[in-house]
């Protein structure tokens, strides 16, 4: 455990400056303290057994989700704490004749693992109301209290953008769809149902199933954590708030350094059949105004799936979602129209390639039938060209390289 002195007496004494203080780690006593002109003076060391906690004034960030006006579900915590266990507990008052107030005691209070109460949510009508802090006596602690949206809502990854280069892509966010969230801290009323019985002894049991619901829907499937967004909040280690989501749009860096807006496709189906169709060769996941080789690998929906700090998210804007889809707009516009272009492309330089005037190399022609191919198999697009023009353009064009073929066994 490291020494950190909270306050000092006399005030303004500067301790490091001054003085020098030896502290044993292994007793976690402090040894001794030395002018250092005048030698070792007398001093009082006083431990912190929750008298101070917090650094400073800061608001204690609580990040939660309204399961139902009964159940409240706290998912992460930002702590500004010096001790390296804090102990918090969470009641719910709604429906209750208890008041706020009532719930002020934690002196030789403790959690379920036994751990003194450092901390104590009060939760009523579906929000946090106060904070309780262990000071010696208690306190009301500042907090804020954000509440997550509902799942398949869209939402704003925040993060650092300073390394991003122009003004345009900077006032652009990283947006996902909320696919799932972990239990967390399930605060239930302690409310008795008021709801008459179903049936002959048999009692309404909503809340429990309520709570059995939150716990039996856990994720099977791992998504791997952001890389981009991160904690670095002082939270209890049980509630570390990874949710997983479905990136819509990235704002980045491309390796050569210049900024990239990557757009991913609505997903047409379920979230499983398109991590399952990760796996299919060739596969292009997301919607990219430049036509790099490597984009089928950085867009792949390994990738689009990730995992994030609850506290990197806010509800997307309005303003957010509608450039969301003018973006989707415009690109699959662009792909409509270099889908048709290219079929007829193809088309004349078939052609060109029959009655022998065409200059065009055969690798040029090979890139851009498969361009078509990809194309032609996005969702928006299958339907714009007859797969019979595709089709007819394939075999003319097996049917040229079988003559090459034929034509240079007869020439050698």
């Amino acid at each position: 455990m490291d020494f950190s002195p909270i306050s000092v007496t006399p005030k303004g004494i500067d301790l490091f400056s001054e003085y020098k203080v030896v502290y044993d780690e292994r007793s976690q006593r402090l040894k001794r303290v030395l002018h250092k002109e005048d030698g070792p003076v007398l001093y009082e060391g006083i431990k912190d057994q929750g008298e101070f906690g917090l650094w400073d004034g800061e608001p204690i960030h609580i990040y939660s989700m309204v399961h139902s006006e009964k159940t409240h579900r706290i998912l992460h915590i930002h702590l500004n704490d010096i001790r390296a266990d804090v102990a918090v507990d969470a009641v719910n008052i709604t429906g209750s004749d208890k008041s706020v107030d009532d719930m002020r005691d934690l002196l030789n209070k403790k959690d379920t693992s036994g751990r003194l109460l450092s901390y104590r949510i009060v939760i009523k009508d579906a929000q946090v109301k106060a904070v309780f802090h262990h000071s010696g006596k208690a306190k009301r602690a500042k907090f804020i209290e954000e509440t997550l949206p509902s799942i398949g809502s869209l939402v704003a990854v925040n993060y650092q953008q300073q390394h991003l280069q122009s003004s345009t892509v900077s006032f652009s966010s990283t947006l996902a769809t909320l696919l799932w969230v972990p239990a967390g801290m399930i605060v239930k009323s302690s409310m008795k149902s008021s709801k008459k019985k179903k049936g002959e002894g048999e009692e309404d049991d909503t809340e429990n199933e309520e709570v059995d619901d939150i716990i039996d829907g856990k994720q099977d499937i791992t998504f791997p954590k952001s890389n981009f967004c991160s904690c670095r909040r002082k939270h209890p280690v049980e509630l570390p708030g990874f949710v997983h989501v479905r990136l819509e749009q990235h704002v980045g860096v491309t390796e050569k350094g210049e900024d990239e807006i990557t757009v991913f496709p609505e997903v047409q189906g379920n979230d499983e059949d398109v991590l399952a169709a990760s796996t299919v060769e060739g596969k292009k996941d997301c919607l990219m105004s430049s036509d790099d080789d490597d984009i089928s690998q950085r867009c792949s929906p390994r990738r689009r799936y990730i995992s994030v700090p609850v506290c990197c998210l806010r509800k997307a804007t309005e303003q957010e979602k509608s450039e969301l889809k003018k973006r989707r707009d415009d690109i699959l516009e662009s792909h409509r129209t270099e889908l048709l272009e290219s079929i007829a492309k193809l088309e004349t330089l078939i052609k060109d390639m029959e009655s022998s005037s065409s200059s065009s190399s055969w690798s040029d022609i090979e890139r851009l039938r498969k361009r078509i191919g990809s194309l032609s198999l996005k969702d928006d697009l299958k339907d714009l060209v007859d797969p019979r023009r595709i089709k007819a353009a394939d075999r003319a064009l097996r049917y040229i390289a079988f003559q090459r073929r034929a034509v240079k066994r007869v020439t050698k």
